[in-house]
């Protein structure tokens, strides 16, 4: 499972959700992507609060899926499952 890293284009607020300044980070494998970069479509994770991980897509910030820790534990054990079979 690749690692998130941070996503420096993402610290600033969003004025259209009201989201408030945070680091959301990408994972690696799409930083190692030219053409996921070139298009940044990329999926990015952050920590809303103590209790909640935020999930967005990196072409629509304003929209945030929040999730709680065990949901965003759950997503990702499900989407290794998935991709390394």
């Amino acid at each position: 499972m690749p690692a998130w890293t941070e996503h420096d284009g993402g610290t600033a607020g969003d004025s259209t959700s009201g989201t408030p300044a945070r680091v959301w980070h990408r994972s690696t494998r799409c930083a190692d992507d030219a053409r996921c970069m070139a298009e940044s479509n990329c999926v990015e994770a952050a920590r809303l609060s103590a209790a909640l991980i935020g999930v967005r897509d990196s072409t629509r910030p304003e929209s945030v899926l929040p999730l709680t820790s065990e949901r965003f534990s759950a997503l990702l054990r499900a989407l290794k499952d998935r991709y390394e079979r």
